[in-house]
């Protein structure tokens, strides 16, 4: 047979071979003529796939973490136009409240210039002046009204102009995760 040292080179020079072939069955494209048994790294199937699994954990987080995200900013949005329906149904009310009051006082000044039709004859002068002070006090609420209107008006876009930053501000800071 031989040196006892030659029969364990060539013993270990078949195994080679043999990790060789199967390596080349294996390989389905990669050259295994070009790379050394050296060059080739053995990973136990196990560990790989534990590796393969945790990868896909993680990416499974990473969706779930991104569903979340989304139905967060959804809430967050959901709740701001309520928060906005809300105030525009204030601002409403408060508006149907005015006109009310504006229709009232109207009707009053005119019921008030019906019943006195008669008696202005002798106190014209006296009942003009009268009615220009309550025309101007009205024209004076009239006014107050609107200018309140328009405060709130003014307050509302704001509030629309604030929201849409902050949804702004939320999609960055989402596109930035």
């Amino acid at each position: 047979d031989g040196p006892p040292s030659s029969k364990p080179q060539r013993e270990e020079d078949r195994k080679i071979q043999e990790l060789q072939k199967k390596l080349a069955l294996a390989g389905h494209g990669m050259s295994v003529n070009n790379a050394a048994v050296d060059e080739l790294v053995l990973v136990p199937r196990n560990w790989l796939t534990d590796q393969l699994n945790e990868i896909k954990e993680l990416e499974d987080r990473m969706q779930a973490q991104k569903r979340e995200s989304d139905y967060a900013l959804e809430q967050k949005e959901q709740d701001l136009q309520e928060q906005l329906g809300t105030i525009m149904q204030e601002r409403r009310h408060e508006k149907s409240i005015a006109d009310d009051k504006f229709d009232e006082l109207f009707k009053r000044f005119k019921s008030t210039n019906e019943r006195h039709a008669g008696a202005m004859s002798s106190a014209s002068g006296q009942f003009d002046q009268r009615v220009r002070e309550a025309q101007d006090e009205n024209e004076r609420r009239l006014s107050k009204e609107y200018e309140k209107q328009s405060l709130l008006l003014d307050e509302l876009q704001g509030l629309r102009e604030q929201h849409e930053q902050h949804v702004r501000t939320l999609e960055q800071k989402h596109e930035a995760q």
